[in-house]
């Protein structure tokens, strides 16, 4: 099953900035994930959002500033590193292998492990989550609907077996009974032991999900804090969530 155990803050990341053809894109964020928490980071459009997720990721590199997971220092690490180190990222564009089958897909992403037991265990476990999938496992990923597409992605991240689960806009295009069903699944994820840093223009889903919330603008942490406390600053509720506090 998909379950790890282990204690205090799992990721860190300190003071990171970040340029891109000498415009500043990260001008000095730092942001925390608790082990098994759930934190959310909002803002407009080209607030720095997808980019801190990039540089965790092992996707960007930061000009200056640190990042730990589980007490070691990750940033300048190759992807593959870091997520065989217990951290996956599901980026907005998804990225699937659209030529070949769902099954195929979650296989590639326990690319890294050669327990073929338990990967086998897993991908049972995957399919229980997103029973869909298993309907679908021999169809070719690129023929998925928008939803069935996302789905796949969380799956196939869940297959390196991570102890953090990144997650860019995952509510991005997609119908609000599928948000819904999204919202779920993540909390299911949460449920079985797996932090979860989730990045959302739907602010809605991102309160109804989150335990902690940064707010980002203009490459740096404005507002930090509580779900229940953030959401209900004037600020945050006009600016995001239409004038009042909502659940998704």
């Amino acid at each position: 099953m998909l379950t790890w155990v282990s204690p205090t803050v799992l990721l860190k990341t300190i003071d990171l900035k970040v340029k891109y053809d000498g415009a500043e894109a990260l001008r000095g964020i730092s942001i925390e994930v608790e082990d098994r928490g759930i934190v959310a980071l909002i803002g407009p459009n080209g607030a720095g959002k997808t980019t801190t997720l990039r540089c965790i990721s092992g996707l960007v590199s930061p000009d200056s500033g640190e990042i730990w997971f589980r007490d070691k220092r990750i940033d300048g690490m190759p992807p593959h590193k870091i997520v065989s180190l217990g951290l996956a990222h599901v980026a907005e564009d998804k990225k699937l292998f659209p030529f070949m089958t769902v099954a195929e897909n979650l296989m590639m992403g326990a690319y890294l492990r050669h327990d073929r037991a338990c990967i086998l265990g897993d991908i049972d476990s995957v399919y229980q989550l997103f029973p869909i999938l298993r309907d679908r496992r021999t169809q070719k990923a690129g023929t998925l609907s928008g939803g069935e597409q996302q789905m796949l992605s969380i799956a196939r991240a869940l297959m390196s077996r991570p102890q953090l689960l990144m997650l860019d806009e995952p509510s991005l295009g997609l119908s609000p009974r599928l948000v819904s069903q999204v919202a779920a699944i993540l909390r299911q994820v949460h449920e079985r032991g797996i932090a979860v840093l989730l990045v959302e223009q739907n602010a809605r889903l991102a309160f109804s999900l989150a335990e902690k919330v940064y707010l980002l603008e203009t490459g740096k942490v404005v507002l930090s804090g509580r779900a229940e406390s953030i959401q209900d600053m004037a600020r945050v509720s006009e600016m995001y969530l239409g004038g009042h506090a909502g659940q998704c």
